[in-house]
C-alpha cells in the first residue's frame, strides 16, 4: 500500500512540474476585480485546452496562458483579494502552480440547441463551451444551430469579470440569431429550441440545484439532456 501511495505523490509532483513549465521571471498576475473577485492569469505553454490568450497583448506578441476568476470568500481567497487590492493598481505578481486538466469535457456539437447557465464566477466554465461551440459554428463543422448563454449576476459590476472574453466570442462571425447572450436575467425568458437541447449549469449550489429541478420537471415532455 505504501509504495502505491508514494508512487501517486511522485506522479502528481511530476505532473505539476510539467504543467507549470514557464519562462523564468514570468510569474502569475493577480488583478483585483470589483465586488470581491480577482482574475488570475498564468503563462502556460504546455497545458492543453487553454481558455483564452492574453487580450492585453497585440496579436504579434500574444502569449499562451490560462485565466481564472476567483471570488473572495474566507481564508486564502479573502487574503489573496486583500493583498491584490492593497497593491499599486490592484495588480500583483506571485508564484502559482496549476494542476489540470482544464478544458471542454463534453462534446455538445450534436445538439441543435445548447443552453449554458452560469451563476457568478461559474461563467468561466461555460465560456469554455461557448468559445468552442461558436468557433465550430463559424466553420460549419457541427450540427448546433443555436447557442444561448444565461449568466445570473448580483451586481452590474460583475460583468467586468468576463466582459473581455465575451467580446472575443462575440467577435467571431456567426449569424445574430445563432448566438444569444443574456448577461443578467431577473425573470427567465422562454427559449425556442432547434432540435434536441443540451443544458449545462455551473454556479453556486442553490442556483445549480434550482436549474436541475426545473429541467427534471420538463424532461418528460421535451427532448432535453442535462450535461454535468
Amino acid at each position: 500500500m505504501i509504495p502505491i501511495w508514494v508512487a501517486d505523490y511522485i506522479a502528481r509532483g511530476l505532473r505539476l512540474a510539467y504543467l507549470n513549465i514557464s519562462i523564468p521571471g514570468e510569474g502569475t498576475i493577480v488583478a483585483a476585480f470589483p465586488s470581491d473577485a480577482r482574475r488570475v492569469d498564468k503563462r502556460n505553454d504546455v497545458m492543453p485546452n487553454k481558455l483564452f490568450s492574453d487580450i492585453q497583448h497585440s496579436t504579434a506578441t500574444r502569449k499562451p496562458q490560462i485565466s481564472f476568476v476567483i471570488r473572495a470568500r474566507t481564508g486564502m481567497t479573502r487574503s489573496l483579494y486583500r493583498k491584490a487590492v492593497a497593491t499599486h493598481g490592484g495588480t500583483m505578481k506571485m508564484m502559482c502552480l496549476v494542476e489540470g486538466h482544464y478544458g471542454v469535457k463534453h462534446s455538445l456539437g450534436s445538439y441543435g440547441t445548447v443552453t449554458l447557465f452560469a451563476g457568478g464566477v461559474g461563467i468561466t466554465h461555460q465560456l469554455l463551451y461557448l468559445k468552442s461551440l461558436v468557433t465550430d459554428l463559424s466553420e460549419g463543422i457541427i450540427a448546433t444551430r443555436k447557442v444561448v448563454l444565461i449568466w445570473f449576476i448580483q451586481q452590474f459590476e460583475h460583468l467586468e469579470w468576463a466582459l473581455p472574453w465575451l467580446k472575443q466570442v462575440q467577435a467571431i462571425e456567426v449569424r445574430n440569431e445563432i448566438l444569444q447572450v443574456m448577461d443578467f436575467v431577473s425573470k427567465l425568458q422562454s427559449i425556442d429550441m432547434v432540435g434536441a437541447m443540451a443544458v449545462s449549469v455551473r454556479g453556486p449550489r442553490g442556483f445549480s440545484d434550482e436549474v436541475r429541478r426545473i429541467l427534471r420537471e420538463r424532461q418528460s415532455s421535451s427532448n432535453l439532456d442535462f450535461v454535468e
